[in-house]
């Protein structure tokens, strides 16, 4: 989670939220425009931990990987 306040939105009180997520289809969620960034971004940050330590998630993204590195990765720990 990233909150950007370019130079010129900075006088409105707005910026920019961007989201990394695990999501294949939609890595990078963009909120353009958004009031106290900063503040939506800590508050989605805490949201995302609160529910991923109710659920028992630990946060573990691997991404895409090819085929040989995934039996790598399964050679190793065996």
């Amino acid at each position: 989670m990233t909150s950007l306040h370019p130079w010129w939105q900075r006088p409105f009180g707005i910026g920019i939220v961007i989201a990394l997520t695990s999501d294949s289809n939609n890595p990078h969620w963009r909120l353009p425009g958004m009031r106290d960034a900063e503040q939506l971004r800590d508050s989605l940050n805490r949201a995302a931990i609160a529910l991923r330590d109710a659920k028992g998630i630990r946060e573990f993204n691997m991404g895409r990987i090819q085929v040989d590195d995934f039996c790598a990765i399964v050679a190793a720990i065996r």
